[in-house]
């Protein structure tokens, strides 16, 4: 499967944070960052597995939810890093959109890490629950649809880390 992309593609942040709380770049509420946070207290809340997994969730939803908009029914593992014994995908396997979720839980929870590709698209999780993307919609497009999951879309002018040539 050739992943050229031949036609500019848009890149977005899509995150859990209100950009309201964003000063400078900086983003000033605390919060949750990775599933390891469960049963610490936020601002005086604890963080239950019921809300961990309501935020995945949306967040998996919004992944397929991009993915119709934009067409793709498969997705490309790309780049595994492999943080335990039990995974099972191996890079260059071809997901379907069962699958796909399956996977992003599995980044999510700090199982694995690795770009889903396809051609037109590149979805790349990172740090402290941000999820980057780059596909044909606008971060306008691409912000209708993460609020439908209380996520929120942020136009993203750097390139991704995993740029370079491998």
């Amino acid at each position: 499967m050739d992943f050229t992309h031949g036609n500019r593609m848009n890149r977005c942040r899509i995150s859990k944070y209100s950009p309201e709380y964003r000063q400078n770049g900086i983003y000033t509420k605390e919060e949750w960052t990775n599933i390891c946070d469960v049963g610490k207290s936020f601002e005086g809340i604890e963080l239950t597995m019921c809300e961990y997994e309501r935020v995945e969730y949306n967040y998996l939803r919004f992944v397929h939810a991009l993915c119709q908009a934009c067409g793709i029914q498969k997705l490309a593992v790309a780049g595994l890093e492999e943080y335990g014994d039990d995974i099972a995908w191996s890079d260059g396997m071809i997901l379907d959109m069962g699958q796909t979720g399956r996977i992003c839980r599995d980044i999510l929870r700090e199982k694995c890490w690795c770009r889903l590709e396809a051609e037109g698209m590149r979805i790349r999780f990172g740090y402290e629950y941000y999820l980057h993307v780059e596909c044909a919609l606008s971060a306008e497009e691409a912000s209708v649809i993460a609020s439908e999951y209380e996520l929120y879309a942020e136009p993203w002018y750097e390139e991704m880390p995993d740029d370079e040539e491998e």
